[in-house]
């Protein structure tokens, strides 16, 4: 007798199996347990570093313009510029002094580290001189700056050759991929005459 496929059947069929979904269940305890076991190691970290190791208490983080004071000058300067960001913390306790500095770097800010101050407040600025070509290099005076000490630099630096546009190099292999397509339908042509019909689908002797 023939069993009637209905769509009910294929939905009973569609359902994992209980070893499966007991496996995939077991899993997702593992990966629950790892997450909370990364969570408490770091909050145990955060804490270690934002409680004071005195008086047991959690040091609330000063604002922009009272932390100047616990900065140094070339910090000052580099919080002006915003290559850095210092985050200072500081116990509440009235008899204690603990504080506690983190230093945040903007990874994308134009400022380098100054070979002379240490400080991330050196800019260089760019004066082309001479444009390179195809056929020629070009020319550029590179001017540095330190926005902290005296530090200066200036010095030339040479601009490499320009390749081929990508336009003319493009227009080429269309022309040979062309050229190419040409040929091998001359080629295609005569490949079907001979004696069988005397080339491509014309008529010929039978």
């Amino acid at each position: 007798m023939p069993v009637l496929s209905t769509p009910w059947h294929f939905a009973w069929a569609a359902i994992p199996s209980y070893e499966v979904l007991l496996g995939a269940l077991a899993v997702m305890v593992l990966c629950l347990g790892a997450l909370l076991v990364m969570l408490g190691v770091w909050y145990r970290w955060w804490r270690q570093q934002h409680v004071c190791p005195e008086h047991r208490l959690l040091m609330p983080m000063l604002s922009e313009a009272d932390d100047d004071r616990y900065l140094e000058s070339g910090e000052r300067v580099e919080e002006s510029l915003g290559s850095i960001d210092y985050q200072v913390f500081f116990c509440p306790h009235p008899e204690c002094d603990h504080i506690r500095t983190f230093r945040v770097e903007d990874v994308f800010s134009d400022y380098r580290r100054c070979p002379d101050c240490k400080f991330m407040t050196r800019s260089s600025t760019q004066t082309t001189q001479s444009y390179p070509t195809e056929k020629s290099t070009g020319s550029a005076t590179v001017h540095e700056k330190c926005g902290h000490c005296d530090y200066a630099l200036t010095y030339q630096v040479t601009l490499l050759e320009l390749g081929p546009p990508a336009g003319g190099r493009l227009g080429s292999l269309t022309q040979q991929n062309h050229q190419t397509t040409g040929n091998s339908d001359q080629w295609g042509s005569g490949g079907l005459g001979g004696p069988y019909g005397g080339g491509g689908l014309g008529p010929g002797p039978f």
